[in-house]
């Protein structure tokens, strides 16, 4: 995701598709999936959401680095289900250039 947006978004409907990545990311990392997995309860059902929130990561992620389309409605249909973070902006995964130790105030 990092590597994709710092390559550049040139247009909305780009910037719109890696947003939704962006969302669809954050709602797979924090779920309770994994856990619910590992602790052996109604892991179909988590099974099955962790597929679809990765299917719904790299479906736009693969239309923006091979330059394809999405299936007309997909993305809107998606945006609807999956709405959350509405601040989300794809730009939050531009990577900050490399600080020295003098300029970063975490690390002493």
């Amino acid at each position: 995701m990092v590597r994709r947006v710092n390559s550049g978004v040139g247009s909305a409907l780009q910037r719109q598709l890696l947003t939704q990545a962006g969302r669809e990311l954050l709602l797979l990392q924090s779920s309770d999936w994994s856990f619910i997995l590992r602790a052996g309860t109604t892991t179909d059902l988590a099974r099955e959401r962790i597929q679809r929130h990765l299917d719904r990561f790299w479906r736009p992620m693969d239309a923006l680095n091979n330059n394809t389309s999405l299936p007309a409605g997909w993305l809107d249909a998606v945006e609807r289900e999956d709405g959350l973070f509405p601040l989300l902006n794809a730009a939050d995964w531009v990577s900050r250039p490399d600080l020295t130790l003098e300029q970063n105030p975490v690390v002493k």
